[in-house]
C-alpha cells in the first residue's frame, strides 16, 4: 500500500517535456494539412484547364466533321505571350465557302482558349488520313505540370515547350 501511494506522489500530473512533444506532432499535422489543401488546390487548377481544353477540343473536332472539305491547317509556332488580333472572316452576311468557314471556326476556337486558358493555343497538322490536335496552355507553378500526360494519345510537339506547358492532343479521322 505504502509503494502505491510512493508512486501516485511521485508524478502528479504531465511534464512540460511531454507537452512540448505533444504540440511538435500537432504542428507537425497541422503544417502538412495546410501543404495537402495547397497542393489540392494546385491540382484542382489543373483539372479545370484540361476539362476547358477537352472540351473545345471535341467543339473543334464537330466543326471539323460539319465542315469537311474546309483547310483546318494551322501550323503556326506557339507563343503564350501572343496577343494578336484574330482577324474573322464574316461569314453571317454573305456566303461563305469551306475554307473561310473552317477559317471563322479556327478565329473563333483561338479566341475561346485565348480567354479560358492561360497562353491558350491551338496546332492542327494533317498526319496521312488523320489530324493532329494540340491544344497548348501554361500552368505557371502547378504541380504535375511538366508530367506526361496519361490520357494523351501524342506527345507535344518538340517545338512546343518549357516547364510550364501543358498539352492536349488528340488524333482525329473525319
Amino acid at each position: 500500500m505504502q509503494l502505491i501511494r510512493h508512486l501516485r506522489h511521485q508524478q502528479s500530473g504531465v511534464t512540460l517535456i511531454e507537452v512540448l512533444i505533444a504540440m511538435l506532432v500537432l504542428s507537425v499535422g497541422i503544417l502538412a494539412m495546410a501543404a495537402a489543401q495547397g497542393a489540392a488546390m494546385k491540382y484542382t487548377k489543373v483539372a479545370q484547364f484540361k476539362g476547358i481544353a477537352v472540351q473545345v477540343g471535341y467543339d473543334l473536332v464537330d466543326r471539323m466533321r460539319a465542315n469537311r472539305n474546309g483547310d483546318y491547317e494551322f501550323l503556326d509556332d506557339y507563343d503564350p505571350d501572343d496577343d494578336e488580333a484574330i482577324v474573322l472572316p464574316d461569314c453571317s452576311a454573305a456566303d461563305c465557302n469551306a475554307d473561310q468557314i473552317a477559317a471563322m471556326d479556327l478565329g473563333q476556337i483561338r479566341t475561346r482558349l485565348r480567354e479560358a486558358l492561360p497562353g491558350g493555343g491551338l496546332r492542327i497538322a494533317p498526319n496521312g488520313g488523320a489530324i493532329d490536335i494540340f491544344i497548348i496552355w501554361q500552368t505557371p507553378e502547378a504541380p504535375g505540370s511538366d508530367d506526361d500526360d496519361a490520357t494523351a494519345i501524342l506527345p507535344c510537339p518538340e517545338a512546343i515547350g518549357g516547364p510550364a506547358t501543358q498539352c492536349l492532343s488528340m488524333r482525329v479521322v473525319l
